[in-house]
């Protein structure tokens, strides 16, 4: 699903803009390479950036590793490598070249790695890669919370929060006052007359009982009365539906780190970690973690850019940053943000092999068809996703593409709290997905037999489906709860039918709402009824959250690793299938700590059939990712015909012109 993007940025390099200072170091001549994009947001600050512009940052900045097949991070412009310490915990030694140069001339050293990892484990750093201070690395908790004895402190916080804010203790007052911070955690959009329900607040008050009070607020109340209004009534008649705790809790928190930077910087050192020489550094974990490597693989950041002004207490001043100076191919030249088109120049001191165009230009392409701007010169090389009909059109316009996996698989996640396990294995037994997806996509995906993408080298190799569609076999899972035929409706043992609703990720012009259909009409002969509610990004993941569904349909991002444990293990706040297993969670621990290749492929293996066999989740297919190259202006030998697992990301820098 979307929240699996969380982490995913932490390994995507990032652009840095360039000071008046450095013109002059690029090459001079015109050849240009137009990239077609889905948008350009506007801020290019490596610290601050939007994650949709990551393919525009990876030009523009370097991190020590890159993925490469099997998702694998492999060494770029630099090494990570990690010896076990006897008692638990690992260090990992960081390593960058001694030949990675900035875009100004002048060379990186560790000192910019130690400044990346100290402004993200800065407390008031509320950036791209928020959260990574919870990563496990010696002495971070301390370095962030500014306080050596900062457990205790948690502990205090956690009994007053508990005291004054859990459902049972907190005030209406206090209740009223986080609803309303929260917008109702997100139910009130200011501006916009539309209560939960599908109604108008007018509505909504009155049904329950409050016709009287909005009334009071005038014939056109204003946003701020009206969500005043609104959080004291969901105070009082809805109480359980929120969490309030969560939110004064972490309230508590803000507050506490505030007071302690404030008096001055007690902890000023990361403890784990220490420099060794120029270009190395070690980081000391307490724990064996299959993400550790991806978590600490640096992005290579100039200390002397960024670092102008900050001291540990004021990432802001980062954020004021507008001129960069980067360490990628590319480097930025222009931005037009009225047409909304970037433009990066050559960077003459890369380390590696030089860019083979003088200039690329990121065009935003604003919806419009992605073919057909290559087809008629608009940009230069797109990607999209692979259908038949698109390949059919890029091959009859004469164009060069290459095909890959997408970073996400289509999945069908249960809510187990609200559809027991049997219920769940009838269900899947009545899915004929794939063959609906083949229908709308033709040759252009892979059938997905476990809750994972293929990119990954931990993906089980024949692989087969784990319940096939088999009536019959459904039949007697939905009999085991007591769902029986009654007239054409499957129904228990009190007569009432079984209905499910499901959200979906997708409008009804993609190709998951009809391979959703066509389950959905498998599920209507079989007596049960879906109802399919089709939503934004957004009102997924709410509905994740808040569990108001029976069933969510949507992507299952690809993270830095294969690591399950955010998705299934019961004390994940992730976990939005609300799977609650022993067995399961043991499994998930140990994949997690399994430092050994060929062990956690045998672990990854039992944990996602153990995942399969409690129905959790049900895996769809995986689309093809399809690079299109107008090879009028782009070598045609310059354009391999094996893409890169990661797509165009990083074979930009490499095209050359064909002129």
């Amino acid at each position: 699903m979307q929240l699996f993007k969380k982490y995913t940025a932490l390994l995507l390099a990032i652009a840095l803009l360039f000071t008046c200072s450095c013109a002059g170091t690029f090459s001079a001549d015109n050849s240009e390479l137009k990239v077609g994009v889905d948008a350009i947001k506007g801020n290019f600050n490596p610290f601050f950036f939007n994650e949709s512009d990551s393919l525009i940052m990876d030009q523009m900045f370097e991190s020590v590793q890159r993925k490469g097949a099997a998702n694998k991070l492999e060494n770029v412009c630099g090494s990570i490598t990690y010896e076990y310490l006897g008692d638990g915990r690992m260090k990992y030694t960081v390593s960058i070249n001694d030949d990675v140069r900035f875009s100004d001339g002048s060379y990186a050293t560790i000192d910019d790695i130690l400044f990346y990892y100290g402004v993200l484990a800065d407390a008031t750093y509320k950036g791209t890669f928020s959260g990574w201070y919870s990563n496990g690395i010696e002495g971070i908790l301390e370095y962030y919370y500014d306080d050596a004895d900062y457990a205790a402190a948690l502990e205090d916080i956690e009994y007053e929060a508990n005291e004054k804010y859990s459902l049972e203790n907190i005030d209406l007052d206090d209740y009223a006052h986080y609803l309303e911070q929260t917008l109702i955690e997100g139910a009130f959009v200011a501006g916009e007359d539309v209560a939960p329900d599908g109604g108008t607040w007018k509505e909504y008050c009155s049904e329950l009982g409050y016709a009287e009070e909005y009334a009071k607020l005038g014939k056109t109340p204003s946003d701020e009365k009206l969500l005043s209004l609104i959080a004291q009534i969901e105070a009082k008649e809805h109480y359980t539906r929120y969490n309030p705790y969560a939110w004064w809790y972490e309230k508590l928190v803000d507050e506490y780190i505030e007071s302690n930077y404030a008096d001055g910087i007690d902890v000023e050192y990361i403890s784990g970690i220490s420099k060794i020489s120029n270009h190395s550094c070690t980081i000391i974990y307490n724990s064996i973690d299959v993400n550790t490597i991806s978590l600490i693989n640096p992005v290579i950041i100039p200390k002397s850019v960024y670092g102008v002004g900050y001291v540990k207490g004021n990432a802001g001043a980062i954020e004021l940053n507008e001129y960069t100076v980067g360490s990628g191919a590319y480097a930025y030249d222009e931005y037009d943000e009225g047409k909304s088109e970037l433009t990066l120049a050559r960077n003459d001191f890369y380390y590696g092999d030089a860019a083979g165009f003088s200039n690329l230009r990121f065009v935003d392409l604003k919806g419009a068809d992605k073919i057909k701007s290559v087809m008629n010169g608009k940009v230069d090389v797109v990607e999209t996703q692979a259908t038949e009909s698109i390949i059919s059109d890029i091959t009859d316009a004469g164009l060069r593409y290459s095909l890959s996996d997408c970073n996400y698989y289509n999945s069908i996640t249960f809510n187990t709290e609200k559809v027991s396990m049997n219920v769940r294995r009838g269900l899947m037994s009545l899915a004929n997905c794939v063959g609906e997806a083949k229908a709308q996509i033709g040759s252009y995906y892979t059938a997905v037999n476990r809750p994972m993408s293929l990119k990954f080298g931990e993906y089980p190799e024949n692989s087969t489906v784990y319940f096939p569609y088999d009536t019959a076999a459904a039949t007697e899972f939905f009999a085991k709860d007591g769902y029986t035929k009654q007239g054409t409706a499957l129904a228990d043992e009190n007569g009432e039918p079984l209905v499910l609703e499901a959200c979906i990720c997708a409008d009804e012009q993609d190709a998951l709402y009809a391979v959703m259909l066509g389950f959905k009409a498998a599920l209507n002969a079989a007596g049960v009824t879906m109802n399919i509610t089709c939503v934004d990004e957004q009102a997924y993941n709410n509905s994740l959250k808040n569990a108001d569904a029976d069933l969510w349909c949507g992507r299952v991002y690809d993270g830095d690793t294969s690591d399950k444990y955010s998705a299934y293990h019961s004390s994940s706040p992730s976990n939005y299938s609300r799977i609650d297993a022993d067995s399961l969670d043991v499994l998930l621990e140990n994949v997690r700590s399994e430092a050994d290749y060929g062990t956690r492929q045998a672990l990854t293996e039992q944990m996602l059939d153990y995942v399969m066999l409690l129905a959790v989740e049900l895996p769809l297919y995986q689309q093809k990712t399809v690079t299109v190259f107008n090879t009028n202006v782009i070598k045609t030998e310059s354009v391999d015909y094996d893409a890169h697992p990661q797509g165009c990301r990083y074979i930009l820098g490499t095209l050359e012109s064909a002129k």
